[in-house]
Parts: structure tokens; sequence; C-alpha cells
């Protein structure tokens, strides 16, 4: 059944409109495009436009710059509108230039977590900085807590699904108790 057949037949089921407080169609409207945010670093910028991703929507070069100037920022946009790089480009900013920065990502799913951390890695090969910046996902088949405790002491930044998030932060109030 095509999109527009199932959409027509749902405005019209009085039982789920029932359960709908609005409903309107919005035209399509062309992209509104930014450059780069200022003090982006130009390692993140020139590796983008080798890899084709420039320029900016307006939403993310906006997120990027608040999350860069230490604003809490919620992105809420369509699928496939380039969310990621509003989270991505400041941490591996942060990643880049402070040997002290961490990273920690949770993800709902395995899958959410192992496409993620593909994504960043295809960045940080073109950065030349996998050595620097090692990508590491834990979930619930991991092997032995001791690797675990490793993997969380010694790696910059990782990805965990919501199986690995009461052990993350157990491994974080253990840790935060002996510091």
């Amino acid at each position: 059944m095509p999109i527009e057949d199932a959409l027509q037949a749902l405005r019209f089921d009085r039982q789920f409109m029932d359960h709908v407080t609005a409903w309107e169609r919005f035209p399509a409207r062309p992209a509104s495009y930014a450059d780069f945010p200022d003090g982006l670093d130009p390692r993140l910028t020139a590796a983008l436009r080798t890899l084709g991703v420039a320029p900016l929507y307006t939403h993310q070069a906006a997120a990027i710059q608040a999350a860069m100037a230490g604003e809490n920022v919620v992105v809420v946009t369509g699928t496939a509108s380039g969310k990621t790089l509003c989270y991505n480009l400041p941490v591996l900013h942060a990643l880049l230039n402070d040997p002290q920065a961490r990273a920690l990502y949770l993800f709902p799913t395995k899958a959410l977590a192992q496409d993620q951390a593909a994504s960043l890695g295809a960045y940080l090969q073109e950065l030349d900085a996998t050595a620097l910046v090692p990508v590491r996902t834990y979930d619930g088949d991991m092997l032995g807590i001791q690797d675990g405790w490793l993997g969380l002491l010694q790696n910059r930044m990782r990805e965990l699904d919501t199986q690995m998030k009461n052990f993350a932060l157990d491994v974080s109030n253990r840790l935060e108790r002996l510091l």
C-alpha cells in the first residue's frame, strides 16, 4: 500500500483520530545551510569536506556551536537530518584537543551502537586519529568483568547499549569513591 493511502486510511479512522490532537501536512522546503562553526578543529572540517559532509545544515551548525560553548543542547529533527553530527563533532573536537577528555555514549540497542561506532571510525580514519581516539563498544555479550573495567579505564571513547548502562554506572560510582 502506498504511504499516501496508508495515511489517508489513518486520517479517516475515527478510533485512531481520537488519539490525535493535530494533523498537519507541511510542504517541502529547501534545505538551509551554514558553514562550520568558528573554533571547530580544522582537522575535523577538512575531514568532513573530504568525506562530502559539507556544508552543514543550519541546525547542525547552531547545535555544534552551542555544545562547544558549554550549553545543553537538544536536537529534534526528522530522520536522516544529521543529528549525529550535532553531538559527534563537539565530542571529537574535545577528544582531539584535550588528552584528558573522555566520552561515553549510551544507545538503546546494540545495532545502533555498532552503527554509530562505524560512523565514528570513518571520521577518525579520515583524521588519521584511530590510535589517538580509540572507539570501543561494550554490550551484553562482553566477556569478563575485568576486561570491561580495564577497557573503561583505558579507552577515551566508549559506546554502550542499555544492557551495559548499569555496569558503566557502577564502574563510575566505584571510581568516584576511589578518587
